[in-house]
């Protein structure tokens, strides 16, 4: 692991016991990248859960998977953030446990249905979505990858931040970023070019490219 992945990392518990002592999977709900996501019950309780189940193959990848925990795993108390329940390091393997969001990504929502939403639908959404970034931006985490994908629904109205692969926690002594990430479409001018140190308004131009793709159905220039 460099020094900026060791700088980057959030620190938490995890499990290295076996897993499915406490879950068993009920079925695979989607597949992706290093990661395969499952629904799940908790023996203990019954609880129906998600379960990420990633085979990082290599030390950046395990870093990022872990970044993304620590956020989340930070932010849990928050409505408006996905959030993670525990996890587990069993195997060489890390095993990701989330609240179940059983509409999946709003994406799909919004490509089949985008003309059919009201305004008063975009104004939930928009104010869930701010309740999230706010939180995280009162905590100096900048997400990075705001977008419809990377919002999650539930069939009782939930609206949830996810995907913080991409997110960062800035410090006293580095309140400023310059990496290039997030997704182009949605990027902020600034992460594009390069060439200037950025802060959590990068979150704020990719909020307003999503408040486009939410009324339009797609982001401009896509």
């Amino acid at each position: 692991m460099d020094e900026k992945a060791a700088e980057d990392r959030i620190h938490f518990d995890l499990k290295n016991e076996d897993p499915s002592l406490h879950y068993d999977i009920i079925s695979r709900i989607g597949v992706g990248g290093f990661a395969r996501v499952f629904k799940v019950k908790r023996k203990a309780d019954g609880k129906v859960c998600a379960l990420k189940f990633c085979e990082p193959k290599t030390p950046d990848m395990r870093t990022t998977i872990m970044n993304e925990v620590g956020i989340m795993m930070l932010c849990k108390e928050n409505e408006a953030i996905l959030r993670c329940i525990e996890c587990y390091d069993f195997k060489s393997r890390l095993w990701v446990f989330l609240e179940m969001m059983d509409g999946g990504a709003l994406t799909s929502m919004i490509e089949e249905t985008h003309k059919q939403l009201t305004e008063d639908f975009h104004k939930y959404v928009s104010f869930k979505v701010l309740s999230g970034l706010k939180y995280l931006h009162n905590k100096n985490i900048l997400h990075r990858d705001i977008k419809s994908d990377n919002i999650l629904i539930s069939s009782a109205g939930d609206v949830k931040l996810a995907d913080f692969g991409y997110a960062t926690q800035l410090t006293l002594q580095k309140n400023q970023r310059d990496s290039k990430v997030g997704t182009i479409c949605w990027m902020a001018p600034e992460i594009i070019i390069g060439k200037a140190k950025y802060d959590n308004k990068v979150d704020v131009w990719s909020f307003g490219i999503f408040l486009v793709e939410l009324v339009k159905g797609e982001p401009p220039y896509i």
